[in-house]
């Protein structure tokens, strides 16, 4: 069985209805949307907390222990994601000293207490009129609110604090840092390409939650950067700023080439001027979002797209992580590659030849029924095509691996029975 690895509840007071109830509607829309739909079943659920359980005064029913009882058949959720609503209904309600909605969200801090490392509070509170900051709510609910300004941000905010905690990085350890991979050089005599990288910059730090970007300009004098985005990539994701130039820039195929070896999140930006005489191979199979040019500026809705594009598939990729660790599965199937990303030549090539070679230095007699067995990767959907299968397998078998490859996602391997 698969355990569960991450359940998100949206906590509101009924009170506060005509704000808790679309914020469920938007986390439930976000969360099971195609960002994540990749990934195993049963990998994010979302559930509501509101209505009295006991009563309709009451508190409403109380969260699943986050730690498996005794004789469990169900496995307990790795993650518990609890996502509350500031608003005046809840504030008033915990008003008091004693209350059912008091004593449930004492319960739940000291939960947090006793283990911060399986569930969380994600604190929401309205741009304008919710809780007052004094407020007793603010005690029991002590961490740093996201301001619901616009739903979008809103989601990019909580599932960047989810991906963030959920790989270990709770507390103050740094935020999500993002590598903006880019060229200066422009041929078509204007500043757009130095505007855009300005303009990145700008939502960066002005209009999101990430973490300070850097790029190349910002590493010291001898820094590897190869080390460096190996020993960070937890909490690292590559923007790629694709303007007319950037597929043929050496530094520009190295860096990317760099990230998708050590399975960091890539977005790429699209904004050609007058287009490529060549791309790059190293350039696809990954995120692209076009970026619009409105008179002098890029149009920021566009760069807030990519973005959270990115953020997700950091939280993606922590679950995808977590769900290779917990999986099993039948006795005639084994997943030899867990692949973040639908696997490629530039990032096959590393994983098949040690496996290959191994499979060749084998005892005599001890690998002949193993060697004909194609090797199983498992990516997340969406798949690749019949044509870029083949490719991949042909290059399997001609590095030496007999059996081929079986390259399937979790909705084919669904399909099979396993």
């Amino acid at each position: 069985m698969l355990p569960p690895i991450l359940e998100v509840y949206v906590l509101w007071h009924p009170a506060d209805e005509a704000a808790g109830r679309p914020l469920m509607d938007r986390l439930v829309a976000h969360f099971h949307g195609n960002a994540y739909s990749g990934l195993l079943g049963g990998a994010i659920e979302v559930f509501a907390r509101s209505q009295g359980w006991c009563d309709a005064a009451g508190s409403p029913r109380p969260l699943p222990p986050v730690e498996p009882g005794p004789g469990a058949e169900v496995p307990a959720t790795e993650l518990t994601a609890v996502v509350v609503w500031m608003g005046l209904g809840l504030a008033r309600a915990v008003e008091a000293e004693v209350s059912p909605w008091t004593a449930w969200l004492d319960a739940l801090r000291r939960r947090q207490i006793e283990g911060p490392q399986r569930l969380r509070m994600f604190p929401i509170r309205p741009e304008a009129g919710g809780s007052p900051a004094d407020c007793r709510l603010q005690e029991l609910v002590p961490s740093q609110a996201i301001v619901d300004r616009q739903p979008e941000t809103t989601c990019r905010d909580l599932a960047q604090g989810i991906a963030q905690w959920a790989a270990g990085q709770g507390g103050g350890a740094p935020r999500l840092s993002v590598f903006i991979s880019h060229t200066k050089h422009d041929d078509s005599g204007s500043q757009r390409v130095a505007n855009l990288i300005v303009q990145v910059r700008e939502r960066i730090d002005g209009a999101s939650k990430l973490g300070s970007f850097f790029d190349s300009n910002a590493l010291q004098p001898g820094a590897d950067w190869a080390a460096q985005l190996h020993e960070g990539a937890s909490r690292m994701a590559l923007l790629a700023l694709r303007t007319d130039l950037y597929a043929s820039r050496e530094w520009c195929q190295r860096e990317m080439l760099l990230a998708k070896r050590h399975g960091v999140p890539v977005v790429v930006l699209d904004a050609p001027l007058r287009g490529e005489d060549r791309g790059s191979f190293l350039m696809d199979n990954v995120t692209r979002i076009p970026v619009r040019a409105e008179a002098d500026r890029w149009v920021d809705e566009d760069i807030d797209v990519g973005l959270a594009r990115l953020v997700d598939a950091c939280l993606q990729r922590e679950l995808w992580r977590r769900q290779s660790a917990s999986a099993s599965w039948p006795d005639d199937v084994r997943v030899d590659w867990w692949s973040a990303h639908a696997p490629e030549p530039a990032t096959l090539v590393d994983w098949l030849g040690p496996r290959v070679a191994a499979r060749a230095a084998a005892a005599p007699g001890t690998a002949d029924a193993d060697a004909d067995r194609p090797l199983l990767i498992l990516h997340p959907d969406p798949p690749l095509g019949p044509e870029e299968r083949d490719v991949l397998d042909r290059i399997a078998r001609l590095a030496g691996g007999r059996g081929g490859l079986d390259i399937v996602t979790p909705r084919l391997l669904a399909a099979r029975g396993a």
